[in-house]
């Protein structure tokens, strides 16, 4: 700890301005940028803290809590300031984690490198997702199983290492399922190189102490009916299943996308070149193929039969890229302009991206349309939520709606969204109707609100008048529904999104779950 502390100190100051670049763009981002339909989401685990939840263990719900002051200051920034002070930590540890296997050359590659890959930089590091605390103690376990696991000799120093490694893989486990994988790395890694390991009682207590920091996930799945590990062993479930390759592909250029095409580039060259050089490659090296791979390979395996999200591998795609650090900048010592080129153009794709994403949210530079926009849903929450609170004191005043109602949606996404910008700000419970496929964490939610009492009226909100209407979905619950208010959404001053503010009147009582 005492050397990380020391390598921290001796950042060079090409480091830090790149670091701290990228942090002052990130806070200026979040500041003016809405909530995705995962960041709304995850803020219910900050509103209704539990031992784990539906879709994910608790770090993520944790994460918000310490920089919301448990929600005391409810705003998008402060929501997103954890994922970008845990993106400062996560380039820190990358820079001395190969600053110590390699030297300050290939620590400077590995930093540009990670921060161009978009899941790094932006769905870990900027976006307040589970993957926020998963990278940053993914990297922390990954950093103290190379330093126990490819030393000569098993010491004191290397014991206790071992020891931090399995209570980091705890904590990363806590922010999502799939780092159990470092475990699986760790061991087929000793099998092969490092069986010394299978005789020392430290290793097995690891992996005990990691079963122990987990442990609240594993206790509230057994309390409801392991409905987490349900849910995510039916995501990856292979029984009965046919080749797919729409899956196939969407995962594999997925991964491109999500990497950045020029980083995954790189990182396919320095796994042809680690083959080509195999006999001369170090342990350190090895390792990182070994703690990578796996988690690469599974889900594109997965996705052959099931439909899967790239950022699901993420975390393998980090681990390599510490190895394509180190070969880029040890293997270009002759050609430096090939190592240049390799960085600007990793930079440049990630840069360009962001502008071209940024100028799509303010001026619509790229006529989509709202169906087809991947941005549409960060787009106008802000002034969605004005625009409704104004609507709403109209009703009252108006006698519209009956100040007993609530707010219904028929599943977690829009749902979360209007909960955050349009139900809490006016201190309306909002209600998912429909069964736990729907509703997710709302399933719960729903109890701790106690529902819609019998007599309610409710406002109903959606953008499609035909398969989505009130009446479509809730006429057989209320005795009647007033025909909606329009809103309109405008991007670049011009009509983006048309939204349908159903009101919704004296609900029967018949159960909506």
């Amino acid at each position: 700890m005492s050397k990380m502390i020391k390598c921290i100190k001796q950042l060079p100051i090409k480091a830090w301005g790149i670091i701290l670049g990228l942090v002052a763009i990130k806070l200026w981002l979040a500041a003016i940028m809405p909530l995705s339909n995962d960041e709304v989401y995850y803020h219910t685990y900050a509103l209704y803290p539990a031992l784990s939840h539906f879709d994910h263990p608790p770090m993520v719900g944790w994460i918000i809590q310490l920089f919301t002051c448990n929600m005391q200051w409810h705003n998008d920034f402060f929501m997103r300031l954890g994922a970008i002070v845990f993106s400062i930590f996560n380039s820190i540890i990358v820079y001395c984690f190969v600053k110590r296997i390699s030297n300050t050359k290939a620590a400077m590659v590995a930093l540009i490198l990670f921060n161009a890959s978009f899941y790094n930089s932006v769905v870990a590091g900027f976006f307040i997702m589970p993957d926020t605390g998963l990278l940053t103690f993914w990297l922390l376990a990954l950093d103290f199983f190379h330093r126990s696991l490819t030393a000569e000799m098993i010491s004191k120093k290397e014991r206790w290492w071992i020891i931090a490694a399995g209570i980091f893989t705890g904590l990363a486990m806590l922010s999502k399922y799939q780092a159990g994988s470092l475990w699986a790395s760790a061991f087929l890694f000793i099998l092969i190189f490092k069986r010394k390991w299978l005789k020392e009682p430290t290793f097995y207590l690891s992996g005990i102490i990691t079963i122990l920091v987990f442990f609240p996930a594993i206790l509230w799945n057994i309390q409801n009916q392991f409905a987490s590990l349900s849910f995510h062993g039916e995501r990856v479930n292979l029984l009965h299943q046919k080749f797919n390759y729409l899956y196939f592909a969407r995962e594999f250029f997925g991964q491109m996308i999500y990497t950045n095409f020029v980083v995954y580039v790189i990182i396919v060259w320095s796994l042809i070149y680690y083959l080509k050089h195999f006999s001369q490659r170090t342990l350190s090296e090895k390792f990182f193929v070994y703690f990578g791979m796996p988690v690469v390979f599974i889900f594109l395996f997965i996705s052959i039969f099931k439909a899967t999200l790239p950022h699901w591998s993420g975390p393998g795609f980090s681990t390599l890229i510490l190895l394509a650090s180190i070969t880029l900048a040890n293997s270009c010592k002759a050609k430096p302009i090939f190592l240049k080129r390799a960085l600007v153009w990793s930079a440049s794709g990630y840069i360009g991206a962001v502008i071209i994403i940024v100028l799509q949210l303010q001026f619509n530079i790229i006529p989509l349309g709202y169906e087809n926009d991947p941005t549409s849903d960060i787009t106008g929450w802000d002034e969605l939520g004005q625009k409704f609170s104004k609507l709403r004191t109209k009703h009252l005043c108006e006698g519209k709606i009956s100040p007993k109602h609530v707010f219904l949606c028929y599943r977690w996404f829009p749902g979360a969204h209007y909960d955050y910008y349009l139900a809490e700000p006016n201190h309306i419970k909002l209600i998912i109707s429909g069964d736990v496929s729907n509703s997710h964490k709302y399933l719960w939610i729903n109890k701790a609100r106690n529902g819609i009492p019998k007599g309610y009226d409710a406002y109903y909100l959606t953008t499609d008048t035909i398969e989505r209407s009130a009446n479509q979905v809730y006429s057989s619950y209320f005795k009647t529904i007033s025909a909606p208010d329009q809103i309109v959404i405008n991007r670049n001053q011009k009509p983006f999104i048309l939204y349908y503010l159903y009101i919704l009147h004296d609900y029967n009582g018949k159960s909506l779950f």
